[in-house]
């Protein structure tokens, strides 16, 4: 059995010739149980928002969000308001499934809100099912985002195969 957990904080504020004075804070808790291949886990991550104007959120230009905000990409750029994400997510990995080796099955639910205003956004649900098989890796992957207060309803899907020398 093992538990890993994380917790982050950071604030940024205009600099310079900015010509928004703001100042927003990011924070991160999250923990997850692994259990003989077996994970579950779950986090809060808040991408804060100052007064509600463009671009006076925490914004992340040189990262990105598809890892840790959905895989629908709606929060590529935070909102003026700021975004919360609450998300829960468990799934599977096993060594070896007969001729399969590295299999992965994981589901990862996502309520997003605002910073400010108390904005339900709307929520995600994100599946991954991957293999390998020899020197190929196949992976299937979607994304349902649920809009409620910001964007539309989005449904994605990507297959990859990815071949090792």
């Amino acid at each position: 059995m093992k538990l890993s957990y994380q917790a982050s904080y950071a604030r940024q504020s205009d600099w310079h010739r900015n010509p928004n004075d703001y100042s927003a804070d990011y924070w991160l808790a999250d923990a997850t149980l692994d259990v003989k291949g077996w994970k579950i886990g779950g986090g809060y991550e808040v991408l804060g928002a100052d007064k509600g104007a463009a671009l006076t959120s925490f914004q992340t230009p040189l990262g990105t969000n598809f890892k840790f905000q959905g895989w629908a990409d709606k929060f590529l750029t935070t909102p003026a308001n700021g975004v919360r994400d609450l998300y829960l997510g468990g799934g599977y990995g096993a060594k070896q499934v007969g001729a399969l080796s590295a299999v992965t099955l994981q589901a990862t639910w996502h309520r997003f809100e605002s910073d400010r205003l108390g904005l339900h956004y709307g929520n995600e649900i994100n599946l991954l099912a991957s293999a390998k098989l020899h020197r190929t890796t196949a992976a299937l992957r979607y994304a349902h985002y649920d809009a409620k207060a910001m964007a539309t309803d989005t449904d994605k899907v990507w297959v990859q195969l990815d071949w090792a020398i």
